[in-house]
């Protein structure tokens, strides 16, 4: 596996010139990558990836569909330890689409977005925004919801350790991922967005093995009758009923985002956030109906919730930095969550770094819930920036 994301040499089948085609992404992006690059294109670098003198440790493909077939069986012939099957035009158009034969090599495609290695600086992807260095290992079905997910994260200073867009999983499947993301110590969470299982069973054993080690995040979509249909299209597979799903994840100890905005607020979270060693959690707030919800949903999720720490809704950042410190005397806590929302003599920007000073040295998980709409962006940037989740 580590062919794919360490690989020495890289054939890019499809190189172009052509500021249009993605073969010319493709090419600026992996000038970037310090290992040796062989671009392959009649009219652009080798005739073929067969012309190449030296070993490949992994060939890219993106040629039109008719013509993988046979890239694929020069690929073979060449001994390529691994390939990347960018194009699409396969299963996923049903019966119009080309045939295509699993290869007798590790595989990844087709129809796929690549992958990356932000640490190595291997972007193999086409996304506009490249994916930034960090803990999140991410596999996806969805080369679109991944370009999101590296421009939020680059916008929340977080990053990935590794990319996986899997397309129509022909050959290496989502197991074989998170088998690989599992032992990998830049690894610390593990983040998937799937439509399907290509194996069932497997992912159960796998899952439940990972799981106990690493928190396994998962966005599953094609969850309704009319997103199952609309599953079929994109990635070529069939979506088990949300029962299913959700069942088979709580069994393997996964944690089900159920929107977008859930999948990346969890990420954060585990990302930048050291492990719950306990479930004792202190509340700190200037406004009592948001500490009550909050307390119902610990309570909910088996949190043991103190009462709330109210400094009131005149509290500025001196009241807030004193309450912090009565709070951080009590070693009893396993947790934090500090609410602000915006009053006459809120001092959110001051607040923000009192409690950067205050949780420098506290190493268990702490929560920062600005409840200030547009008032938050230098906050919620003071608090990122010191790796705080907010």
């Amino acid at each position: 596996m580590d062919n794919f994301f360490k690989p020495r040499s890289i054939a890019l089948i499809g190189a172009s010139k052509d500021k249009t085609k993605v073969g010319y992404n493709l090419w600026q992006k992996l000038k970037a990558y310090p290992g040796r690059l062989y671009p392959v294109n009649p009219r652009f670098g080798y005739q073929r990836v067969t012309d190449i003198k030296v070993r490949i440790d992994l060939a890219v493909v993106a040629i039109p569909a008719r013509f993988v077939p046979g890239v694929l069986t020069d690929c073979v012939a060449k001994k390529v330890k691994a390939v990347i099957v960018i194009s699409s035009g396969f299963a996923e158009l049903g019966e119009a689409g080309v045939s295509l034969p699993p290869p007798p090599v590790p595989f990844l495609g087709p129809n796929c977005f690549g992958v990356a290695n932000p640490s190595r600086r291997l972007d193999t992807t086409f996304a506009k925004v490249d994916p930034p260095p960090g803990n999140i290992g991410l596999i996806s079905q969805s080369g679109a919801l991944a370009s999101y997910l590296f421009n939020w994260a680059r916008q929340e200073h977080l990053g990935f350790s590794k990319f996986i867009s899997l397309g129509n999983r022909l050959g290496l499947t989502e197991n074989d991922f998170l088998e690989y993301l599992g032992n990998d110590s830049a690894t610390k969470i593990i983040a998937l967005y799937l439509e399907s299982f290509a194996d069932g069973l497997g992912w159960l054993k796998l899952a439940s093995r990972i799981s106990r080690k690493k928190p396994i995040i998962v966005l599953f979509g094609g969850q309704t009758p009319a997103g199952r249909l609309a599953s079929q299209s994109h990635t070529a597979s069939l979506s088990p009923a949300g029962a299913v799903v959700t069942a088979a994840l709580n069994q393997s100890g996964c944690l089900q985002a159920k929107t977008i905005t859930d999948f990346t607020n969890l990420l954060e979270v585990f990302s930048l956030e050291p492990e719950l060693k306990d479930n004792d959690l202190a509340i700190v707030t200037n406004a009592g109906g948001p500490a009550i919800l909050a307390t119902d949903t610990a309570s909910s999720l088996n949190l043991d919730v103190a009462k709330a720490v109210d400094v009131l809704g005149d509290a500025g950042a001196g009241r807030f930095s004193q309450a912090l410190n009565e709070v951080l005397k009590d070693k009893t806590r396993d947790a934090y969550l500090i609410i602000i929302t915006p009053q006459a003599n809120t001092q959110i920007e001051s607040t923000c770094r009192a409690i950067v000073r205050r949780f420098r040295s506290v190493k268990k998980p702490l929560i920062v819930s600005l409840l200030t709409g547009r008032l938050t962006e230098t906050a919620g940037n003071i608090l990122r920036q010191n790796r705080i989740a907010t």
